[in-house]
């Protein structure tokens, strides 16, 4: 999770929350295939040819999504932010395999919290060698203890939700279930920030739901 969103955070550097977005969305493939390769259970689910379907679906659907709904230009060094951001994708599945595997043996709860500490601890580091620590001073007590408890919100919504659902659905379903983000937070910016969504959003939205429903439909039967 630590060295994930590093090399995620310096590829949206380098190049552009578009870029970002799509490169999230496709992780989705690699993350199944490396799934299926591991583990029975997974390879159970992905041989079914509605998974296919509706993985398709929700995957264009994600792409309409998001491209019709982010305007940020590219930039020069669009490469180099691109191999940023496949090692990101690269690590998060190797990651989504390694919980899987330790959550039958660990808690999910005492696995997010070494998980949260090792990378207050790698962060905390790295902040110190470069010296952007120094700039806390110029921050008021209350920014930052509003910033400490939206981390701690952050690392409970995501993080503990994330491995509690790769413990108990499996890293196929977090993969599918990870391409509803983008619709979540549009509608919950739509509310919030009075952000506009547009028609070809719409549509896409429409699409990647229906896709969701008709890949995990055939494993709540076979349940």
């Amino acid at each position: 999770m630590t060295s994930n969103m590093y090399f995620f955070i310096n590829g949206l550097k380098y190049t552009s929350a578009l870029a970002g977005s799509v490169f999230g969305i496709m992780s989705m493939p690699l993350a199944i295939m490396m799934a299926a390769i591991f583990f029975k259970d997974e390879r159970s689910l992905v041989k079914q040819p509605k998974f296919y379907l509706g993985s398709f679906l929700a995957l264009v659907g994600s792409l309409v999504f998001v491209i019709y709904g982010n305007s940020s230009g590219v930039s020069n060094d669009f490469i180099t932010g691109s191999i940023f951001l496949g090692t990101a994708i690269l690590i998060q599945s190797i990651q989504n395999l390694i919980v899987k595997k330790i959550s039958k043996k660990l808690n999910t709860v005492v696995i997010s919290a070494s998980t949260a500490i090792l990378a207050g601890l790698f962060y905390l580091l790295l902040a110190s060698k470069t010296g952007v620590i120094v700039h806390l001073q110029d921050v008021s007590s209350g920014l930052l203890i509003g910033l400490i408890f939206a981390g701690m919100y952050g690392m409970l919504t995501g993080m503990l939700f994330a491995f509690y659902i790769v413990k108990t659905q499996g890293v196929v379903v977090f993969n599918i279930i990870q391409l509803v983000v983008p619709l979540s937070t549009a509608v919950i910016g739509y509310f919030t920030l009075g952000e506009t969504l547009s028609f070809y959003q719409g549509v896409g939205a429409i699409i990647v739901i229906v896709g969701c429903i008709i890949s995990l439909k055939k494993k709540s039967k076979e349940k």
